[in-house]
């Protein structure tokens, strides 16, 4: 006789969640009858020779991909229920009608919703079928909770109540302060400041939180997170979400996404670099006509501009290289005070061998989701520019800070330290003016 434990341990495998396809006729469709059609649907899954598995099933929220193909091939069958399983308990989702998948019962499956992709349908819940998914599926979306039980009344006030009725805006709005502040926290600020006290470490531990952070903060969030009711985004760990949060915060457009002239291994090439927040970067071997351009979508504001590049000890340029924002919308002005990657700072610093950040100087744009211009050029052909490599451009929103254009820091590390560079920057090297393209 099996022992009680051997029992749990068989018991608890059979409670892992599937999600099944399984052919039925024309009458069993039409049932009525919710008694009676779980009777019939719990003698069919009793023959497993015509029930084929979902296999992609995403793995805390239990939402199911399942490809146009995959019911190309059910083609001979009429109708194919959806149902996920979980031990005893079964929940039918949705059914094909002639290759087309729709919901089951709308009423009975109101958590559900049907996306119908280009090459796939999608089913998704976000947790709101608890009842029947959560428990056998992984938790790694789940908030985890570093002071305790969430229940104890004594670690909320009225604002972190709120987060129950997912109504972040209000959260920021009543938390005037905290508002203003999580505007200018980068990445590692903001993991530092929850340990202020036990409601900001709640509140930015909280998933819903994180998402509605991301949304309104982040600048340069990809348009697939936005699209299809941001189901991209908010299948996303929290962990992934924080990822996000650290990548998009501030505007950083990577090299290696740049369009380059000569990218072709011999004198431009990507490499892999794990210093870079990207894990690539593009590097420089050489060319005479140095070019680099990008068009990128921009809210309306005032951005501070930094370049992050390495120079190596015979790094050379035989000319300043340009720096230029255009904007593509002729009935938008923008201003732009920069200047360029003098060759007297690369010659003076080439023997630094590090990562470096370098102000650039102001971009401001008075319209929302501009399409900006940027260039970085260099044509003169009588010499070479040799030997570096970039990383990122960075727009920061405006400080109000008074700096200097040219001022470079080197990076070491993680830690940022102030290099001893003095570079002077002449008026017929910056740019201060409006430009249309």
């Amino acid at each position: 006789m099996p022992s009680s434990n051997s029992r749990d341990q068989q018991q608890q495998e059979e409670r892992v969640f599937k999600a099944l396809f399984m052919p039925v006729s024309e009458e069993l469709k039409e049932l009525e009858n919710e008694d009676e059609l779980k009777e019939k649907v719990l003698t069919l899954l009793k023959n497993k020779d015509n029930i084929k598995e979902i296999t992609t099933i995403h793995p805390y929220y239990g939402h199911l991909t399942i490809t146009k193909q995959e019911l190309e091939n059910l083609k001979d069958l009429k109708h194919v229920l959806i149902l996920i399983k979980n031990f005893n308990l079964f929940k039918i989702i949705a059914i094909t009608n002639n290759n087309e998948l729709n919901l089951f019962n709308n009423e009975m499956n109101n958590e559900w919703e049907l996306i119908n992709e280009n090459d796939k349908y999608r089913l998704i819940h976000f947790g709101r079928d608890n009842e029947m998914l959560n428990n056998s599926l992984q938790n790694d979306y789940k908030d985890f909770n570093f002071f305790g039980n969430l229940n104890d009344e004594n670690l909320y006030n009225n604002e972190i109540k709120l987060l129950n009725n997912n109504n972040f805006t209000n959260i920021l709005n009543n938390l005037d302060v905290m508002n203003i502040i999580l505007q200018y926290l980068n990445f590692s600020e903001l993991q530092d400041f929850k340990f202020v006290c036990k409601k900001y470490y709640l509140l930015i531990n909280n998933r819903e939180f994180i998402l509605d952070l991301v949304l309104q903060h982040c600048k340069n969030i990809p348009l697939k997170y936005l699209e299809n009711k941001q189901i991209e985004l908010r299948e996303l760990t929290n962990k992934e979400l924080f990822k996000n949060y650290k990548l998009y915060k501030d505007y950083k457009i990577s090299f290696t996404e740049m369009s380059i002239t000569w990218m072709n291994g011999d004198y431009w090439k990507v490499e892999e670099c794990d210093k870079s927040l990207f894990g690539k970067v593009a590097t420089l071997n050489y060319v005479w006509w140095f070019e680099v351009s990008k068009v990128f979508p921009l809210k309306k504001g005032k951005y501070e501009v930094y370049l992050k590049y390495k120079l190596k000890y015979d790094s050379r340029t035989n000319e300043d290289l340009t720096i230029v924002f255009a904007t593509e919308n002729t009935d938008n002005e923008i201003k732009v005070d920069v200047c360029p990657l003098s060759n007297s700072l690369i010659s003076k610093n080439r023997n630094k061998q590090d990562w470096m950040e370098t102000y650039i100087g102001t971009l401001e744009t008075t319209m929302n989701d501009d399409r900006i211009y940027f260039g970085f050029r260099g044509f003169n052909t009588s010499g070479t520019k040799s030997n570096m490599s970039f990383d990122y451009l960075e727009l920061r929103d405006w400080s109000g800070k008074k700096k200097t254009l040219g001022e470079t820091k080197l990076l070491s590390g993680e830690h940022t330290e102030e290099a001893n560079i003095n570079v002077n920057v002449t008026k017929e090297n910056t740019q201060s003016k409006c430009i249309c393209m």
